[in-house]
C-alpha cells in the first residue's frame, strides 16, 4: 500500500477573506526553496485582460532566488503539464470554485486558498492492469488552509502524515500549526502535536521506525528569525527534541530519514543575518541528542537539501539546490559514508534551472531522485544512482 498527498481548494462561503490582499509580502512560505516568502493574490483576470493586468504572486522573485530568471512578458505562473507516472484521480465535483471568485495564496507554482489535503491510496496488487490510486477520506482542521507534505509506513496498517493546518490571520498572514495524521489501516485520524511557537509552526517531514518510534521535522517562527523543529513520537506522544540552530537568521529542516532508533538523519539549511548566505544543514541523532554534521556547500550563495534517504550507518544521500555566482540554479547531491558527507557529481539538464526536491536509496547500487529544470518550459527530473553515477531516466507521460 502506498499514500500520496496533494490539495485542492474548498469554498468556505461563510467565511469573508480580507481586503487589500493583493501582491502583499507575507510570513515564511511553507515549500518554495528557502527564502519560504509567500504572497496572497487577488482574483484571475477577467477574460480578455492583459497578462499583467491583475496582481499575482512573482516567480520572478523565485527564479532568481532559485537561480532562474524571470522572462519579460511570460506569465508569471502559468498552467504547467507535470509528468507523472501514475495518475490521480480529480477533486470530487464541489471543491472548486463557486460565485466570485475568491483570493488565493499561490506558493511555487501551487494555488492554495481555503484547500483540503488529498490522501490517495493505490491498490496493494500492482498486478491489476487497472489499479489507480483512490482518494481517502482525512482530517482538516484548518479554517483556511490543510496541507500535507511529509508520509512514512511502517505496515499496512502504520502510517503517519504531517504537514501544517493554516487560519488566515489579520495583516494578513497565514498562521500554521502542526498537523499530524496516523493511519490505522481503517481511517486516517488526527494526532495532537506540539506548537512551541505562537508565530507558527510547520512539519516538511517524516520518518517511522517502528509503531512506538517515529520523527517529524520543519520549523517554527519565533521574534525575527526561524529555528529548527524536531518532533517525537514515542509510542504515547509526539513531543519537542531540541536540535541545532548554527544559522543566526534562520534554520529549518525539509526531510528525515531513520534506519534505526539511533540513527535518523535529518535536513535543510541555514542562513546567517550579515551575509544572508543560505548553507546546507545536516543534523544526526545518536540516541541522546541531535548534533550538527558538516556538509558541503558548493554555491556561493544558495545551497539547501530537501530530501534525504539512510540505507545503513554508512551509506546515506541527501539532495536539494545550488546556485552559482551566475545566479544558476544546480541539483546537489551528497553522500554520506559512515565518516563525512560529500558531494557527488549530478546532470543538470537545464540551461537556467535544475533542482532536486526529493531522494529514495534502496540500496548502495540502487537510488532515485526527482525534482524538476527549465528549458523552454519547466520538466520533471528523474535521476538514478547505479552505485557508480547519477544518469537522468526517461519520464513517460500518462495521459
Amino acid at each position: 500500500m502506498a499514500f500520496l498527498f496533494g490539495g485542492s481548494k474548498r469554498e468556505d462561503t461563510n467565511r469573508a477573506t480580507p481586503s487589500g490582499v493583493d501582491r502583499r509580502r507575507q510570513r515564511s512560505c511553507r515549500r518554495c526553496h528557502h527564502e519560504r516568502v509567500m504572497y496572497v493574490i487577488a482574483p484571475e483576470p477577467s477574460p480578455g485582460a492583459g497578462l499583467n493586468s491583475s496582481p499575482r504572486c512573482e516567480r520572478g522573485l523565485r527564479q532568481e532566488r532559485l537561480g532562474g530568471r524571470a522572462v519579460p512578458g511570460q506569465d508569471i505562473d502559468p498552467p504547467l503539464e507535470r509528468p507523472a507516472l501514475v495518475a490521480g484521480p480529480q477533486p470530487e465535483p464541489g471543491l472548486g470554485h463557486q460565485g466570485p471568485p475568491r483570493r488565493e495564496c499561490r506558493i511555487a507554482n501551487r494555488r492554495m486558498g481555503g484547500q483540503r489535503h488529498l490522501p490517495f491510496q493505490r491498490d496493494v496488487d500492482p498486478s491489476l492492469d487497472d489499479a489507480r490510486w483512490s482518494q481517502v477520506t482525512s482530517p482538516n482542521p484548518g479554517l483556511d488552509a490543510n496541507e500535507l507534505i511529509g508520509v512514512s509506513a511502517t505496515s499496512a496498517t502504520d502510517a503517519w502524515a504531517v504537514g501544517g493546518a493554516g487560519t488566515l490571520l489579520p495583516g494578513p498572514y497565514l498562521r500554521y500549526r502542526t498537523l499530524v495524521l496516523r493511519w490505522d489501516g481503517t481511517m486516517w485520524s488526527q494526532v495532537a502535536s506540539p506548537n512551541p511557537s505562537e508565530g507558527g509552526n510547520i512539519l516538511f517531514g517524516v520518518s517511522a521506525v517502528s509503531p512506538a518510534d517515529a520523527w517529524a521535522v520543519g520549523y517554527d517562527d519565533i521574534p525575527n528569525e526561524t529555528e529548527t523543529l524536531i518532533l517525537h513520537w514515542d509510542g504515547t506522544g509526539w513531543s519537542r527534541v531540541i536540535g541545532p540552530n548554527p544559522g543566526s537568521g534562520s534554520n529549518k529542516l525539509s526531510a528525515v530519514s531513520a534506519v534505526s532508533p539511533i540513527d535518523p538523519w535529518a535536513v535543510g539549511d541555514s542562513r546567517d543575518v550579515a551575509t544572508s548566505a543560505h548553507e546546507t544543514l545536516i543534523v544526526h541523532w545518536n540516541g541522546r541528542r541531535w548534533s550538527h554534521v558538516k556538509s558541503p556547500n558548493p554555491g556561493s550563495s544558495f545551497n539547501t537539501l530537501t530530501g534525504v534517504s539512510a540505507v545503513s550507518p554508512t551509506d546515506a544521500w541527501a539532495v536539494g539546490i545550488y546556485r552559482d555566482e551566475a545566479e544558476i540554479g544546480h541539483t546537489l547531491a551528497l553522500h554520506w559514508d559512515g565518516s563525512r558527507w560529500s558531494q557527488v557529481k549530478t546532470p543538470n539538464p537545464g540551461s537556467s534551472f535544475n533542482e532536486l526536491s526529493g531522494v529514495s536509496a534502496v540500496s548502495p547500487k540502487d537510488a532515485w531522485a526527482v525534482g524538476s529544470y527549465q528549458e523552454a518550459g519547466v520538466h520533471a527530473l528523474v535521476l538514478h544512482w547505479d552505485g557508480t553515477r547519477w544518469s537522468q531516466a526517461d519520464v513517460q507521460r500518462v495521459r
